[in-house]
């Protein structure tokens, strides 16, 4: 067909695959803030599942334990996507001001 009239897309040179965290910092940032949150979402589905799934008086006690146990882990896990935002957020902002290219 026409060789210099291109009819047909070409991929892109450049892609969030191929950016490193040198030429995009905000993507890593991006990323363990997204890993923090993705945890805590999980941890929070293993505390709905406890409050939900065990009802009858002799998982009382181990209902409790485990609640307990998943309480601790979601306030680490609320930490770690605390001290994962701060970065995420810098990275942002410095690339809404041009600083990051």
């Amino acid at each position: 067909m026409a060789k210099d009239n291109r009819t047909t897309s070409k991929a892109l040179i450049a892609s969030v695959t191929k950016a490193t965290p040198e030429l995009r910092p905000q993507f890593a940032a991006m990323d363990k803030l997204n890993q923090a949150i993705s945890d805590m979402a999980g941890t929070v589905r293993a505390l709905w599942a406890v409050d939900t799934h065990m009802i009858g008086p002799s998982d009382a006690e181990d209902a409790e334990t485990y609640r307990e146990a998943l309480m601790r882990l979601l306030l680490a896990d609320l930490g770690l996507v605390e001290e994962a935002e701060r970065p995420a957020w810098a990275a942002f902002a410095a690339a809404r001001k041009g600083g990051a290219k």
